[in-house]
């Protein structure tokens, strides 16, 4: 996928329901979800299109931050 269609993909459907997960589940607003997940190590995985985790649901992703941000591990399941 050429990269330009990749970052539509992304900044259109997988971080804004990651966003709104997040938004949701902390009770946070839009900016302070929004950093969480941009500064994170699983969005930097998510944001690179050769790791394929962008493939995964909002959900997964989800749960992939809340284990970094608790235990300092990023891992995707396969």
């Amino acid at each position: 996928m050429e990269n330009e269609r990749f970052r539509t993909l992304l900044s259109l459907s997988v971080i804004p329901q990651v966003v709104d997960l997040i938004m949701r589940e902390r009770g946070i607003g839009y900016m302070d979800a929004m950093e969480a997940f941009y500064r994170s190590r699983t969005f930097d995985v998510v944001s690179n299109q050769f790791t394929d985790a962008w493939h995964l649901s909002p959900l997964v992703i989800y749960d992939v931050l809340c284990r970094e941000e608790t235990e300092g591990i990023v891992d995707f399941p396969e």
